[in-house]
């Protein structure tokens, strides 16, 4: 992997344990405590009045993992009485966070975990969901990048509002991105559609979803079938 790369783990995501997976799994094999991350969470989900599992497990994570926080209100909150955030309050978000990924990149190359849907799949069998468009933002910023696309599944039953560690996580890699300049506005969409597909490309049939037609293109233009079985 060439060192003056940035790289984004672009997962999908059906439970808490998810980040942690990926973390961990990066952490003892690509990269033990070398590179800067920048792990990005909904600020809604950070405070712990509102999510207290979710809350404590980013802080206490931060110094286990080395990783650099960064709050976020996502577009599926905005006008959501439940949420009460507005369309200004979600942009000050995002600038914020860009202006964290510009930090970050002008300290070296570093490690971003993005979960392009945003939030935990509430779909049947955690089905994929539309990624939010506000993960192409940082790939107009700055550049290169590596985007390594995993699929993430359960040997055992899991809760979706659980760690779900003793549940068996499994990650899957897909076949990575390679950006070495900056992407259009134009193509956003599109690139994010990407990285959507080559994560369900290694994800079972039953959690393709909202991208279930552009996944069975791609496999079957690939001449290739799902490499992890049907599961429940």
């Amino acid at each position: 992997m060439p060192a003056d790369f940035n790289i984004g783990l672009a997962f999908n995501h059906s439970a808490y344990g998810d980040p942690v997976a990926v973390l961990s799994a990066y952490r003892q094999l690509v990269d033990p405590n070398q590179r800067q991350i920048l792990v990005p969470a909904s600020e809604y989900h950070t405070k712990f009045f509102n999510n207290p599992v979710f809350a404590t497990a980013y802080v206490l994570g931060a110094p286990v993992f080395q990783y650099e926080k960064a709050s976020i209100i996502q577009a599926y909150q905005v006008g959501n009485p439940r949420y009460g955030y507005t369309q200004e309050q979600a942009q000050r978000s995002y600038s914020r966070f860009v202006r964290k990924v510009h930090e970050m990149h002008e300290n070296g190359p570093f490690t971003l975990l993005i979960a392009p849907e945003g939030h935990r799949s509430e779909k049947e069998h955690s089905a994929l969901q539309k990624a939010e468009p506000g993960i192409g933002f940082f790939m107009r910023q700055i550049a290169p990048w590596i985007l390594i696309p995993i699929g993430i599944t359960y040997d055992r039953p899991f809760k979706r509002n659980n760690v779900n560690l003793r549940s068996g996580p499994r990650l899957h890699i897909a076949e990575p991105i390679v950006l070495e300049e900056p992407i259009k506005k134009q193509d956003q969409e599109e690139v994010i559609a990407e990285i959507m597909v080559r994560i369900g490309s290694v994800l079972p049939e039953t959690k393709w979803g909202y991208y279930a037609s552009q996944i069975r293109e791609f496999l079957e233009s690939n001449a290739r079938i799902p490499s992890v079985p049907n599961q429940p």
